[in-house]
């Protein structure tokens, strides 16, 4: 009873996801919108582009989407218990939307991420489940209270793994 809750709970959510369009970076990145939180309250976020090793720890550098949230505690952990499980899972629902084709559809659920992807050391690799060289690296960053305050997301070099 309690996971088919929870798979209701994770269905409604995605379905009320919505986006503000107000322009995009150079790659298509969404400059300002909102994703909805676990708690269904409206997180604002602004984003840019920028040149970066970052999952690479420097090694190979790359355009990478920085997503930073306005307020800070707006992706809390939820009060059902689930951590940040159904915030990440908002968060890579919109953010694999700009990658790829719309027919891409990617593993978004948080225990769906593999480890890695081919050069990456940080973060996930959100997975295309039509297309299996297509990939999206993505990482949270976290707050000192424990919530998620900002992501950055870029295309995978090949397909995820696991290590």
């Amino acid at each position: 009873m309690r996971n088919a809750i929870k798979g209701l709970l994770i269905a409604s959510t995605v379905l009320i996801s919505a986006q503000v369009f107000s322009g995009s970076t150079n790659s298509g990145f969404q400059t300002k919108g909102f994703i909805w939180s676990g708690e269904g309250k409206k997180c604002w976020y602004k984003q840019h582009e920028e040149k970066s090793g970052y999952f690479s720890n420097g090694g190979i550098s790359g355009n990478i989407g920085v997503l930073t949230f306005d307020k800070s505690n707006c992706m809390s952990e939820d009060s059902m218990g689930l951590g940040h499980m159904l915030n990440k899972n908002m968060i890579n629902g919109m953010v694999s939307k700009w990658y790829s084709h719309s027919d891409a559809k990617f593993k978004t659920k948080e225990r769906e991420l593999y480890d890695s992807s081919a050069f990456q050391e940080k973060g996930k690799c959100m997975q295309s489940k039509t297309y299996g060289q297509i990939g999206v690296t993505i990482d949270y960053l976290f707050g000192s209270d424990g919530d998620i305050s900002a992501v950055y997301h870029s295309a995978s070099v090949g397909g995820c793994k696991n290590k």
